[in-house]
């Protein structure tokens, strides 16, 4: 019989705070994919709240849960980092360290370099929502404005390069 985290009813009721005591009790549990989906959804804005208004608290709250993750959640890293820039890039920001945490994230886009991505493990992919987040099918666009951005008074692109 599976008694791992998920399997009884009421682990879906507990409370932000309760999770988070459980995760301080058990450090395993954050590797365990119910217990992370269930974190992520209780990260969620209050509903009839003005997502608008939320959209970067919620944001701030989720990359601070998801950083932490191991590899095999780069998908939600990535998602959740990917939604971070694109916001503060509509808001003509352009965070540097937070793009190079972004493009260090392995993930299956076929402007990458193939032979790194090879030699990469949990490559993530954009494509299925996180909590309130939806799916992106293209990063590349938020990849080229960052890049335009970030390179337009440089001579040097390694720290862009993989």
């Amino acid at each position: 019989e599976d008694h791992s985290f998920g399997y009884l009813s009421v682990h879906k009721r507990l409370t932000q705070e309760q999770l988070e005591e459980l995760r301080k009790r058990d450090p395993g549990l954050i590797d365990n994919n119910e217990f992370v989906e269930l974190y992520i959804a209780k990260l969620a804005p209050l509903a009839g709240s003005d997502w608008e208004k939320e959209r970067g608290a919620y944001l701030k709250r989720l990359w601070d849960f998801v950083v932490g993750l191991a590899g095999s959640h780069n998908s939600t890293k990535a998602l959740v980092l990917y939604h971070i820039l694109d916001d503060e890039r509509r808001k003509g920001v352009y965070d540097e360290d937070k793009f190079s945490d972004y493009l260090a994230i392995p993930r299956s886009v076929h402007y990458a370099n193939s032979k790194w991505l090879e030699t990469q493990s949990n490559t993530a992919r954009l494509n299925n929502g996180v909590g309130e987040l939806v799916g992106v099918s293209n990063d590349e666009q938020l990849v080229r404005d960052f890049l335009q951005h970030l390179l337009q008074d440089r001579d040097d692109i390694k720290p862009f390069q993989h």
